[in-house]
């Protein structure tokens, strides 16, 4: 398992340090004379216990998100995958050896 966020995993896992947590989102374009389909981009979002924005930064590309989110956050924030409970997770987490 992966302690930081990838194409496969960048949905359902959060960096969390005290009240705070950064996560990735989607951000939908509306579509203007330019661009007739509008467009997806990746958000990197942070935000309170309360769920107040902290701070939004956006990607054109998913890679481009997971770089930056793990390259700001990685290794000091704590990772959470929230698709395991907390004593799941393989067997780097595993109690029983």
């Amino acid at each position: 398992m992966e302690n930081f966020f990838t194409p496969d995993n960048w949905n359902s896992c959060r960096y969390q340090f005290r009240d705070h947590f950064a996560f990735i989102s989607l951000l939908a374009e509306p579509s203007d004379e330019k661009n007739q389909s509008g467009c997806l981009m990746y958000c990197v979002t942070v935000l309170d216990e309360e769920h107040n924005e902290i701070f939004q930064q956006t990607h054109s590309n998913l890679m481009e998100a997971c770089q930056s989110i793990n390259s700001t956050y990685g290794g000091i924030w704590d990772f959470k995958d929230l698709r395991f409970k907390e004593n799941e997770g393989g067997c780097s987490t595993c109690q029983a050896h």
